[in-house]
């Protein structure tokens, strides 16, 4: 911070105590977080009172102190609660906590813009996380990568997401997604529909112990889709409003699913 003292310090005020500083200097000293570190007016009026917050705690609240000595605690404590700052938002996208905390209304409101660009970065880091942690293929990697964020969306929408260490958070949940997919129940039915076995006769005990494999292998999403689909015959509209998504879509990733669980059984075959 380049300035020693406030513009509007006075010669008669040569004692005061922190609450009567930050009531006196509180739009200037923003104004000089603003200019100083380059930050957003949110931003730096969040930081200011992290710092006067600080000043307290460490303070005696009816201390009295010239005004240069205040000023010269600020600038320090100032720069120090910057770099913790700084450190929060290598954790979170590079998100400060008011930023957050607007991406969280603009997703409460249906603006993905910014959400949708913050985590296409991250994204690919956490897919690449799975392929070599887990040894998943880029495909299934990319799959649950994708059901985690399709998650965490829906869990900002509803306010569970809160700011901390939301890069850890994510990369956590996308793990939590692949474990659980690995270990899921296989079917002990094969619907005709899915068209799998040429056999007129119907499946033999192998063909659906293939099946079951190739299901297994196959992402939550898929399995969900192809479910309602199949087994529980919902029409296309009905699974959309299930899902939360539209028509199309649900036909298209129905189709998508179903080629994946064919090459799969073809695989075991």
């Amino acid at each position: 911070m380049t300035r020693f003292f406030p513009s509007t310090a006075t010669t008669s005020l040569h004692q005061l105590t922190i609450d009567h500083f930050d009531r006196l200097y509180r739009d200037e000293m923003t104004e000089q977080l603003i200019s100083s570190f380059q930050l957003t007016s949110g931003d730096a009026h969040w930081l200011y009172q992290q710092i006067v917050h600080q000043f307290r705690c460490t303070h005696h609240a009816q201390k009295l102190w010239s005004l240069q000595l205040l000023w010269q605690e600020f600038r320090k404590l100032a720069q120090a609660e910057w770099q913790k700052m700084q450190q929060r938002m290598e954790n979170n996208f590079g998100l400060s906590e008011p930023q957050f905390q607007e991406l969280v209304q603009e997703v409460q409101q249906g603006n993905n813009q910014r959400f949708e660009t913050i985590f296409l970065h991250h994204f690919s880091l956490c897919r690449q996380y799975l392929i070599k942690k887990y040894k998943a293929s880029p495909e299934d990697a990319y799959d649950v990568t994708m059901d985690a964020l399709l998650d965490f969306h829906q869990r900002m929408v509803s306010g569970k997401i809160h700011y901390g260490n939301l890069r850890f958070l994510f990369t956590q949940m996308a793990s939590q997604h692949y474990l659980k997919w690995i270990k899921k129940p296989r079917p002990d039915a094969l619907p005709e529909q899915f068209d799998l076995i040429e056999d007129e006769e119907g499946p033999s005990p192998e063909n659906l112990d293939n099946f079951q494999r190739a299901w297994s292998a196959l992402l939550d999403r898929c399995r969900q889709v192809l479910h309602l689909y199949y087994y529980n015959e919902m029409p296309f509209n009905e699974i959309a409003d299930q899902l939360s998504r539209s028509a199309v879509a649900v036909r298209k990733q129905k189709q998508r699913c179903l080629e994946k669980l064919r090459e799969l059984f073809k695989q075991q075959s």
